[in-house]
């Protein structure tokens, strides 16, 4: 996703539209499915976004096209919009906003953001234009034949009638999980400790203010990649994954961790580099026996969790893989998949290009050792890998197009910090459930 500066306001681009509204238990599933953070309604549909570049409070570009659109194209119901972000003419390349709107419904993958103007050129296809209405705001207005070009003013008019992204809730706490909080209302230092985390959260999350955004200095940071995949690879050689009486069912390393309610991992992992492994207790097998004995087998790890029907997690921070970067040449589409088609399509991956994952671009699938495989994905130029896994006898490389987020400097700190080698105590709690 993106956030984008339109007539000095900040629009929240590239979001994942359901079909109709959602709520509640369903909300939750699509955002860890989507690895989404941030949810808005507009029209009857509910969009998705992830927290890369912090899109808290924004208004979502394509509800504010919507509710423009609405007025203006006198019924017509099927149009691609494209809009411009504020910049001076000529001094540097601009993003735009493309969003595709069919029969008065968003498109599940009809809201992008593109790194220039060329770069749109290159990806859209004409024949994909026909049948619809053209909108684009007016320095992008030539580019489209018989285009109706539309102000920033009546843009940002139309944004007033909708609603701001808001953070997905994650729910009620269950019974389980309530008699965790009573108990640490109990232990004064262990609920001292977790309000001190709460608050610690609170300040990153923007849930309190240590001092006003505009005195925060902010940097550009993006993925090294090659660090990533290293760091994924020694740590998983390292460690002893097997544990007995469970069978082993995901390994997955994380660029950046992002929180899993039904996991309870601590927070302090938020926005890390990580290794997780996930096990299951074999079917014959006595919980009330295995589980203490995974628990004490798994005691050397940062984070773990058994649960009482025989499912485990560990956790194991890695090294920092986000770099501070003064930006990025990024690569069109096309170019993007030629690189990679040229150097794994002969190689035994399987190679899945995606459309409605955000932040989300390439799927590579092999049956190669993990060390083949990572000498081999290392060498695409310009591919942010985002997630590796170890699921059903195969590696799985999730990536992108190499891209930057903003972030406070503060925050960045923080994360470039190493975390202690063992959990503080509120970190330690029980989860509900250690898998999903």
């Amino acid at each position: 996703m993106s956030v984008l500066w339109i007539g000095e306001q900040r629009f929240a681009a590239g979001l994942l539209w359901q079909r109709g509204e959602v709520s509640g238990r369903a909300a939750r599933r699509t955002a860890r499915e989507s690895r989404s953070s941030w949810t808005v309604d507009v029209s009857g549909q509910t969009g998705f976004v992830d927290d890369a570049e912090g899109p808290g409070g924004t208004k979502p570009l394509a509800g504010a096209l919507m509710a423009l659109l609405r007025g203006r194209l006198r019924g017509e119901e099927t149009w691609i919009a494209f809009v411009e972000e504020d910049g001076e003419d000529g001094t540097e390349e601009k993003r735009v906003g493309v969003v595709r709107c069919s029969g008065g419904v968003l498109l599940a993958d009809g809201d992008e953001v593109f790194a220039s103007a060329e770069e749109v050129a290159e990806a859209v296809d004409p024949a994909g234009l026909e049948g619809a209405v053209v909108v684009a705001t007016p320095g992008l207005a030539d580019r489209f034949p018989d285009a109706v070009e539309v102000d920033v003013e009546g843009l940002l008019q139309a944004a007033q009638e909708l609603d701001a992204l808001s953070a997905v809730r994650t729910g009620g706490a269950s019974r389980k999980r309530v008699v965790w909080l009573v108990v640490f209302a109990v232990f004064g230092t262990a609920g001292i400790l977790g309000w001190a985390n709460r608050i610690e959260i609170g300040i990153r999350l923007g849930w309190v203010e240590v001092k006003k955004e505009e005195e925060r200095p902010r940097v550009v940071v993006g993925i090294d990649s090659r660090r990533f995949l290293a760091h994924c690879r020694d740590e998983i050689a390292r460690r002893e994954l097997g544990l007995a009486g469970f069978d082993r069912i995901g390994v997955f390393c994380h660029a950046q961790y992002r929180m899993d309610e039904n996991v309870g991992a601590p927070w302090s992992l938020a926005g890390r580099p990580v290794l997780e492994v996930r096990w299951q207790l074999r079917d014959a097998l006595e919980p009330r026996v295995y589980v203490g004995l995974a628990e004490a087998r798994l005691e050397p790890w940062f984070w773990r969790g058994v649960s009482d029907v025989g499912q485990a997690v560990g956790f194991a921070p890695l090294p920092q893989v986000l770099e501070q970067l003064d930006g990025v040449d990024r690569q069109s589409r096309p170019e993007f998949r030629a690189r990679i088609d040229r150097l794994l399509a002969l190689r035994g991956f399987r190679i899945d290009y995606v459309k409605e994952r955000p932040g989300v671009e390439v799927v590579l699938e092999t049956e190669r050792p993990l060390s083949e495989a990572v000498a081999l994905v290392s060498a695409i130029e310009g591919l942010d890998v985002v997630s590796v896994a170890f699921e059903d006898g195969r590696w799985r490389f999730e990536g992108r197009r190499q891209a930057t987020q903003s972030m406070f400097q503060d925050e960045f700190a923080i994360l470039a910090a190493p975390l202690a080698q063992a959990a503080p105590p509120e970190d330690r709690v029980k989860p509900e459930r250690a898998v999903s």
